[in-house]
């Protein structure tokens, strides 16, 4: 476009590479300090070469879409990676935001608020999920496009505008009675362990089955939890968990390194 513009004008001073055209001429006039004699047939070459040029600029707006998109979620990925962000966050990030990309036939740079709030609004009703869970999809669809913001890939982020799903607070019952049930029928000291270590340190199911034999310390009762964002954080547990872990492990078979395995054999993490 550049080119196009030089070669149009009639006489344009300090155009393409600094060169002064003289109209029909066929002759750059090259400025002082930058060479000597005129070039011969140069603007001739050029608009040769404008005219002729392969380029099927149809066919790149075309394709360019969706390479475009793919391209930019395989950065923001790489970006993810390079903050500290576990494999199963990754994927996450992945699967949400290609699942958006493929539900458009816009690029995902020319994606607008109103086609983003359709897409969570749809999303919620098929998929019959909770406040929470689209809060989770809205948040990650966020992150893409405050990267592809702060990458200066687009002016602005369209999700600015979609404000936090708003989830009801639940008033939830005590559960005294519902433990005493769980471990009245718990049957192995390795599930009564289980039970009351979730219980009691409020820790999450998948940071559970992670912990290590060497992780758990039952003498200061305290135990080290690998959690989300690749963060270890120290948890303790009360005297009755310290009695139940102590009676689980003679009972424990297999050489995993995990602290609770299966029942059955090979005996591995749960």
């Amino acid at each position: 476009r550049e080119v196009h513009d030089d070669l149009h004008q009639p006489e344009r001073s300090g155009g393409l590479c600094g060169v002064s055209w003289a109209p029909l001429s066929g002759v750059a006039e090259v400025p002082p300090g930058r060479g000597a004699g005129p070039i011969h047939g140069g603007r001739r070459q050029l608009e040769i070469f404008y005219r002729t040029a392969p380029f099927d600029e149809s066919q790149l707006a075309e394709d360019g879409g969706e390479f475009e998109s793919e391209s930019f979620l395989d950065l923001f990925l790489f970006a993810k990676r390079l903050e500290g962000c576990s494999d199963r966050s990754i994927f996450y990030y992945e699967a949400t935001t290609k699942k958006l990309l493929e539900s458009f036939d816009t690029p995902a740079c020319d994606l607008e608020t109103e086609e983003i709030r359709s897409y969570l609004s749809n999303y919620q009703q098929k998929a019959g999920v909770t406040h929470v869970t689209v809060d989770n999809v809205r948040r990650i669809i966020s992150s893409f496009y405050s990267w592809l913001e702060d990458e200066d890939h687009i002016i602005k982020s369209p999700v600015k505008r979609i404000n936090r799903v708003k989830a009801p607070q639940l008033i939830r019952k005590r559960m005294a009675t519902k433990r005493e049930i769980l471990c009245d029928n718990c049957g192995l000291p390795r599930n009564l362990a289980l039970i009351d270590l979730l219980r009691f340190t409020g820790m999450r199911v998948g940071e559970l089955v992670s912990l290590g034999r060497n992780s758990i310390d039952t003498i200061s009762r305290e135990c080290i939890v690998h959690g989300k964002g690749n963060k270890n954080r120290i948890v303790y547990f009360d005297a009755k968990t310290k009695v139940h872990i102590e009676n689980y492990l003679p009972t424990r078979m297999g050489s995993s390194e995990a602290l609770f395995v299966s029942s059955k054999a090979p005996h591995e993490r749960l």
